[in-house]
């Protein structure tokens, strides 16, 4: 993702979700957290903050975005109900790649 120039990444964003939806919003902030920036001021104003505990996938975002910008931003932003516990746990897993699954990406794609 680190790779694609801006354009790339919106046009990308543009195609695989309505503007003001949540999906946008989800995306959105993925971006930002692979990039490693705070680009939050201009990703769109939140629509309804999902609640913690319904959704497993909505769940492990709401995680990997504690790890990446702390709780007090995911309560603000993005989902509401997480426990303070999190604050406690080591999410680094989150970024850790199996090796053997690199072999499956073709060479052009990989970076070097």
């Amino acid at each position: 993702m680190r790779q694609y120039d801006n354009d790339f990444t919106q046009n990308s964003l543009k195609s695989l979700s309505h503007e003001n939806s949540f999906k946008r919003y989800r995306k959105q902030c993925l971006m930002a957290a692979v990039n490693e920036n705070d680009t939050f001021n201009k990703i769109i104003p939140h629509p309804k903050k999902t609640k913690f505990g319904l959704s497993f996938g909505e769940d492990m975002i709401s995680l990997y975005f504690c790890w990446k910008f702390g709780l007090d931003w995911v309560e603000h932003n993005y989902a509401e109900g997480i426990p303070n516990s999190v604050k406690n746990l080591d999410l680094s897993f989150f970024e850790k790649v199996n090796v053997n699954n690199l072999m499956h990406i073709d060479a052009v794609y990989r970076k070097k």
